[in-house]
């Protein structure tokens, strides 16, 4: 069985004609962020947060980050003073709110600019030329996005509803949530479900410290979410802070997950540093001291080295490769044939 695992840099190199390195390409305002340009100087995270204003009090801090920190570190503390300083709840709030707008337009607008040609289908392909019949393959993904689920989706896998992610041959796990889920308000809210989205939105950010966000989730169609069944919806997106407490998505995706990986014979990684501690105790478990086939890529050869030294300090042992170049080469140069092939 195959594990795939993919993180920010996939995405962010995902249009093989608009390669990152390429400096006509580099900045453009639509490109899938990563984590320490989500919350850049765009015109368009701009407006986002204006609408969550929220987000004003602390973007100084999300922006402007010290040499030796990072956002995910930054967002942690901010976290940690939540209970001394009430404030910061609606804050973090307001940030979930303002990622499943951007990263839901972003990942749209950039499937417009790139013709919707993407290294995620090319991908998805490869693995079902080369997957053996009744072979499973799990993806299992720490973005928000839906680049990867609208891959799935042009070759015929449909996410209709949540059990429709771990049910098939081709399973997605979206450890950290995603911009078109939500999570039920058990809070009763019955004075608020007439407002428009927007104004619940804000009202649901004011009033986040004293809310009861429940474990059930649902698909959402558009941005805010707002009602699910006479009650409120909030975004199932988690907060990207470093040494996560838990997982943001359904029970069953995680107990799918845990089913699945003791029988992975090989794990391939894209634009992941390996650095999500809570998922790695969890593959280090299933996965158990037998070595396994490793292929990681990341932008560059020192990339893909230290990703894969981040999992070898990890505990996972086995035989691993290398690939000295990002997503968009790893698929035009057919870098993954072999491995995906035996």
């Amino acid at each position: 069985m195959l594990l795939v695992i993919v993180g920010a840099g996939a995405s962010y190199d995902s249009a093989p004609s608009k390669h990152p390195t390429d400096s006509r390409y580099r900045d453009l305002a639509n490109r899938p962020p990563l984590a320490d340009q989500l919350f850049g100087d765009r015109q368009y995270f701009g407006e986002v947060m204006n609408k969550y204003p929220r987000c004003l009090d602390v973007v100084t801090r999300l922006r402007h980050i010290p040499a030796q920190s990072s956002v995910e570190r930054e967002l942690k503390k901010l976290q940690d003073e939540a209970s001394a300083y009430p404030e910061r709840h609606q804050q973090l709030a307001a940030i979930r709110y303002y990622l499943q707008e951007v990263l839901w337009v972003c990942t749209d607008q950039w499937l417009n600019e790139t013709q919707r040609v993407s290294n995620y289908i090319t991908l998805v392909d490869d693995i079902k030329r080369w997957k053996k019949p009744g072979e499973k393959v799990c993806f299992v993904t720490f973005n928000y996005d839906t680049l990867l689920d609208k891959a799935l989706e042009h070759h015929g896998y449909p996410f209709t509803e949540l059990s429709g992610y771990v049910a098939r041959d081709l399973m997605l796990v979206k450890l950290h949530g995603s911009v078109n889920w939500g999570r039920i308000v058990s809070t009763p809210l019955d004075e608020l479900l007439s407002l428009n989205r927007k104004v619940l939105a804000q009202k649901l950010v004011e009033r986040y410290a004293t809310l009861e966000i429940s474990k059930r989730y649902v698909l959402v169609g558009d941005f805010p979410p707002t009602t699910y069944d006479k009650w409120g919806v909030f975004p199932a997106l988690a907060i990207p802070v470093e040494a996560k407490l838990d997982f943001e998505c359904p029970p069953e995706h995680i107990n799918a997950l845990k089913a699945f990986i003791p029988q992975v014979k090989k794990i391939l990684t894209i634009g992941w540093r390996g650095t999500e501690q809570l998922f790695l105790e969890l593959l280090r478990k299933g996965l158990g001291t037998v070595g396994r086939e490793l292929m990681v890529v990341g932008g560059t050869q020192r990339d893909s080295e230290a990703t894969a030294a981040n999992l070898n300090k990890a505990g996972l042992t086995g035989q691993f490769s290398c690939v000295p170049a990002g997503f968009t080469d790893f698929i035009v140069n057919g870098f993954g044939t072999g491995f995906l092939s035996k």
